[in-house]
């Protein structure tokens, strides 16, 4: 198995991780940016830039640990079409 590959499957399990685990997650973190890497919590805060620097100061790039905003709102994701015939609205998480 490639490195790539390696990579993919360890991002996957954070995925299927966080998944599993989101109310617990989102009662412990409410309304704060999570990073997950190798399925634990390696940084949490309320702001990304904070989150970013605690995950640099643990030794994992940025762009490798799965980062997720927890938010006690409900939220809507609004997609509509170039020309606006088309409106989809889905209910994030």
């Amino acid at each position: 198995m490639s490195d790539n590959d390696k990579e993919f499957q360890r991002y996957k399990r954070d995925v299927e991780y966080l998944e599993a685990h989101y109310s617990e997650l989102l009662r412990r973190y409410p309304d704060e940016w999570i990073a997950i890497y190798d399925q634990k919590v390696v940084g949490s805060s309320p702001e990304l830039t904070p989150l970013l620097d605690q995950i640099k100061s643990a030794g994992i790039a940025p762009g490798v640990a799965l980062t997720e905003y927890l938010s006690t709102h409900d939220e809507v994701l609004i997609l509509t079409s170039s020309d606006d015939s088309r409106i989809l609205l889905a209910p994030l998480r």
